[in-house]
């Protein structure tokens, strides 16, 4: 075999080792199960004293984890799950409310299973948000509130997911807003709860270590389409390379 034939092997299957890396990186690295995100608004008031409230409640982005060696893992979404976030931005438009008496009076955010409810956020109240204004905006910058990454077997105890099987599970939030009428004087209330409705419902599927994997209906997904592009690109090369080589040696 010519050096050039050894050099076009080589090559391709240094790219194939590679591109099988990335790959399997994708497949086995878990992520965080993040609520998705959802907008809601209220608005309580009358004439020049009212309070309106905005609040998205989601779980920030996708982040990936280092791998973990499990002997249970939970099946969310169609692929696994090591932690659950949530976050929840709220954004205040006020008038004619007395200086220093606007608050976030309650903010929480919890799941159900069963009966069973573990709360991702149960946050301590803010005050004092309109320290020299009586009209005006409340926004800040960034997740007003954020459970952080959870370890989800921790979630799922609390939920009941103690044994193999599919559970659905519900997520549900609750704001509070307050402030005192500058003329009224009377409290200003507005709650946030999307009707006492569940704002988002998974299936979590909990597997035993060497268990039977769980049966998850085949969907076209955009990472389904990467796996099979990599594959593509995978086969290309390697035909290529068997192409090149049966041809060169023809020809000797």
């Amino acid at each position: 075999m010519r050096a050039r034939e050894k050099r076009v092997i080589a090559v391709a299957s240094a790219v194939t080792i590679i591109a099988l890396i990335v790959v399997a990186a994708m497949v086995i690295t878990p992520s965080t199960y993040v609520l998705r995100g959802r907008d809601f608004g209220e608005i309580f008031g009358e004439g020049d004293e009212y309070i309106g409230v905005e609040i998205s409640v989601g779980g920030g982005s996708w982040i990936p984890v280092s791998p973990l060696t499990l002997d249970v893992v939970y099946y969310i979404q169609n692929s696994v799950k090591n932690y659950v976030r949530a976050t929840v931005n709220i954004k205040i438009t006020y008038s004619g409310i007395k200086t220093g008496t606007l608050e976030i009076s309650n903010c929480t955010v919890w799941l159900e299973q069963g009966g069973n409810i573990y709360r991702l956020i149960d946050a301590e109240s803010k005050t004092n948000l309109n320290p020299s204004s009586t009209s005006g905006t409340y926004d800040p910058t960034g997740s007003e509130f954020d459970s952080g990454d959870i370890e989800i077997s921790a979630v799922a105890s609390a939920l009941g997911i103690t044994s193999d099987g599919i559970y659905t599970v519900r997520a549900f939030f609750y704001v509070k807003v307050q402030g005192i009428g500058e003329k009224s004087g009377e409290t200003l209330t507005v709650e946030v709860n999307n009707n006492n409705q569940p704002f988002q419902e998974d299936e979590w599927e909990r597997v035993t270590e060497g268990a039977s994997p769980p049966d998850v209906t085949a969907t076209v997904s955009y990472s389904s389409w990467v796996d099979f592009s990599f594959g593509a690109i995978l086969g290309a090369l390697l035909a290529y390379t068997v192409y090149t080589v049966v041809a060169r040696r023809r020809r000797w």
